[in-house]
């Protein structure tokens, strides 16, 4: 009685899975495909050590939103290698990020750095 029971759980839980299983996405090319990139903006930094990517973004069921990654190129005695960070800005943020990201930075311009002129940043090394 027991092992006939198992073998029906074991057939359902096999049956679940094929019912719902969702392959996970193996590499970069499958995610994008997985999460449609639909607009995408890249910025390097004039030194050259960092990238911000801007992508407007695509779920499955055309739910929008916005991804910033900054690519930092680190070196070290072992090779040199790239650091990755994302932030995720859903629609429902949107309007509150873009207005807290400009309102900071104008901030910066007016108050803390008037006399820096931002249209050609020095080149500093770091």
């Amino acid at each position: 009685m027991t092992i006939l029971f198992y073998s029906v759980e074991m057939h359902l839980f096999v049956v679940l899975i094929l019912v719902f299983y969702q392959p996970i996405p193996r590499t970069v090319k499958e995610y994008n495909v997985e999460q449609k990139e639909i607009y995408s903006e890249k910025v390097k930094a004039k030194m050259g050590k960092r990238t911000y990517i801007f992508d407007a973004r695509a779920t499955r069921n055309n739910d929008y939103y916005l991804t910033i990654t900054e690519i930092t190129k680190k070196f070290r005695e072992g090779g040199n290698f790239q650091e990755k960070h994302r932030i995720f800005v859903y629609k429902e943020d949107l309007n509150k990020f873009v207005e807290s990201l400009s309102s900071t930075a104008d901030y910066i311009k007016r108050e803390l750095m008037p006399d820096y002129d931002f249209d050609q940043p020095e080149d500093v090394e770091s």
